[in-house]
């Protein structure tokens, strides 16, 4: 049985969800569990930052962000597209003191099985934290 239009929009908006419960959990499996094997990961308002192409460069880079940074918080808000397949992340991050606050707009885009094919960072407000080389 197939899916409406409208099931599609709320699977993929707890997908989105799920990830960030994952990254504030900082439980890897369940992050990765969530993306497609060849999704990416690009940064679009960050020219010196390449996208992250495949699951395993993308638990890579999320494990070592895991590693170096401290825990921050995430707030999230989604909202789905009319194109069933895309949802619009708005982020809130917060670090801790010393660190401002940061806001991102990312657009996720999902395959037919609900996985993430794609995380597209259009909006950084701040770009206030670099994670360390």
């Amino acid at each position: 049985m197939s899916m409406t239009e409208d099931e599609i929009r709320r699977r993929n908006v707890a997908a989105v969800e799920a990830l960030y419960e994952a990254e504030r959990r900082r439980t890897i499996e369940d992050w990765a569990r969530l993306w497609h094997p060849h999704g990416r990961q690009s940064f679009h308002l960050s020219t010196d930052v390449p996208p992250v192409v495949g699951r395993e460069a993308l638990v890579r880079a999320t494990r070592r962000k895991f590693e170096v940074r401290p825990p921050y918080g995430i707030g999230v808000v989604t909202e789905p597209f009319a194109d069933p397949s895309r949802v619009l992340a708005r982020l809130h991050l917060t670090f801790g003191e010393g660190i401002r606050p940061t806001d991102l707009w990312c657009i996720f885009t999902f395959d037919h099985e609900g996985l993430i094919t794609e995380i597209a960072e259009m909006v950084d407000t701040a770009n206030s934290y670099r994670m360390p080389a």
